[in-house]
C-alpha cells in the first residue's frame, strides 16, 4: 500500500497519516533498508536500538564504526525527506486491521514535494509474467508521477488483458503506437512514434526479459523462473541441479555488487557443505 508518498499524485486517503515501514536497528542492514525505502519514496521511520547482546558474538569484520554510521544517517537525512529516525524505543507493536500501529513514535513525515510530469511503461511482450511486471512497474511509477501511459508498441491485443483493463480505472493510460525510437534528453526521455510524433515523459519503466549469457544452464537443464533468472532454492543459492549454484545477476532480482559478493560467499558455504554431505555418504 502506497502511503505518504507525493499527495500530488494519490488522492486523499484515510491511511495518508500512517508510515509505510517501521525499521528496528541502525545498523548495516537497517541503514541499507532505509535508502532503498527512501529511493522508491516510501516513508519510513528507523527506531535507534541499543543491541548489547548481540555484541557478544561480533567480530572486527561484521562492526560498522560509528563515525561511518553517522555519515550513512546524514546522507539519508540529506538525500531522503520520507525517512526519519526516532530515539524511540518501540513498547509495543499490535496488528490493527491493513496496518500496525506502533506505540511511541512522536513525529510525522514530511511529503516530498517532487515529481515527474508524466511516466510511461514499456510493455514489449504479452506474456502474462510482462503484462504483470509492467502493471506492478505502473503502480510504483505512480509514486512519482499521476499520468502513467503504458506504451505497448503495437501489441494490440494486450489491452484486453484483464490486468491492463483493471490498470484503465485506476487512471493508467494506453498508447499502442508503434515506437521509432527512444532518445534521451537532459531531464526526460522522448518518444518518437512512427506517425511522426513525439511524446516526451520524466520517466519511463521498463523491464527487459533476462537473458543468461552462456549455454550452461541449458546444459545443465537448470530450472528458471518465469523473468527467466536461474531458480535457486535457498540461502545457499542452490539450483534445481544438485552441485550447481548460480549467483549475481542470473540468479538475483537486484543488479548489485554487494548483493552478489553476498550471494557468492553463501554460495561458497552450501557448496563446502555439500562436498562433506558427499563425503559422509562415501
Amino acid at each position: 500500500m502506497p502511503h505518504f508518498v507525493n499527495t500530488h499524485c494519490i488522492e486523499p486517503h484515510f491511511l495518508r497519516n500512517v508510515l509505510d515501514v517501521l525499521i528496528i536497528g541502525t545498523r548495516t542492514a537497517g541503514l541499507s533498508a532505509a535508502m532503498a525505502l527512501g529511493r522508491a519514496r516510501r516513508s519510513a521511520i528507523v527506531f535507534g536500538v541499543d543491541d548489547f547482546g548481540g555484541r557478544l558474538h561480533e567480530t572486527t569484520s561484521q562492526t560498522i564504526s560509528k563515525s561511518i554510521q553517522d555519515e550513512t544517517v546524514a546522507e539519508i537525512k540529506a538525500k531522503f525527506k520520507t525517512i526519519m529516525f526516532s530515539r524511540a524505543t518501540a513498547a509495543s507493536v499490535r496488528e490493527k486491521g491493513m496496518v500496525f500501529e506502533v506505540f511511541d513514535v512522536s513525529r510525522c513525515l514530511d511529503v516530498i514535494k517532487v515529481a515527474a510530469t508524466h511516466a510511461a511503461v514499456l510493455v514489449t511482450s504479452d506474456s502474462s509474467s510482462s503484462i504483470e511486471a509492467a502493471v506492478l512497474a505502473a503502480h510504483l511509477a505512480r509514486q512519482f508521477s499521476p499520468n502513467v501511459t503504458f506504451l505497448t508498441n503495437s501489441l494490440l491485443h494486450v489491452e484486453h488483458h484483464p490486468q491492463i483493463i483493471a490498470g484503465k480505472t485506476c487512471g493508467f493510460k494506453l498508447d499502442n503506437r508503434p515506437i521509432k525510437a527512444l532518445e534521451s534528453l537532459e531531464t526526460s526521455v522522448a518518444v518518437q512514434f512512427t506517425d511522426g510524433a513525439e511524446s516526451v515523459y520524466g520517466l519511463i519503466v521498463h523491464k527487459p526479459s533476462k537473458i543468461t549469457a552462456g549455454p550452461f544452464s541449458e546444459h545443465l537443464n537448470l530450472e528458471s523462473t518465469s523473468e527467466g533468472r536461474i531458480f535457486v532454492e535457498n540461502e545457499f543459492q542452490e539450483t534445481s541441479t544438485r552441485g550447481v549454484f548460480a549467483v549475481g545477476d542470473s540468479a538475483s532480482f537486484l543488479k548489485e555488487e554487494s548483493a552478489g559478493a553476498s550471494a557468492g560467499w553463501l554460495a561458497g558455504v552450501g557448496a563446502n557443505l555439500q562436498i562433506a554431505e558427499d563425503d559422509m555418504s562415501m
